[in-house]
């Protein structure tokens, strides 16, 4: 019972036969599949190049955004730090209580960029 029952699922078995998998060499010719895994090649080359190409271009464009953006800052803090100074001209203690403050806001600002 046990061998017939083996024997009817080997019978079906038969009936579903699914075609293996064909080397590549079946379907293109080896200088065909060395054209085009040269030309995948280049072209993934080329899109690399423009990859890098726009990266650095932002780049620059952030690196010129800060620096533009610590030029503005450091002229703020610039012309505050000398109206403190011109109003508070008279005490010699003020003025080093102004320069130490400019140095800490310019410090602190320096380490946010």
């Amino acid at each position: 019972l046990h061998i017939q029952h083996a024997l009817k699922q080997t019978e079906v078995q038969k009936k579903y036969h699914k075609p293996h998998a064909q080397a590549i060499n079946s379907f293109l010719d080896e200088e065909e599949q060395r054209r085009l895994e040269k030309q995948h090649r280049e072209e993934e080359e080329i899109l690399y190049k423009e990859f890098v190409s726009i990266r650095m271009k932002e780049e620059e464009k952030a690196i010129k955004g800060i620096q533009e953006e610590w030029e503005v800052e450091l002229s703020k803090i610039t012309a505050k730090f000398e109206r403190d100074l011109q109003m508070k001209s008279k005490n010699k203690e003020d003025q080093k209580v102004l320069t130490l403050k400019y140095a800490k806001e310019k410090d602190m600002f320096e380490k946010n960029m």
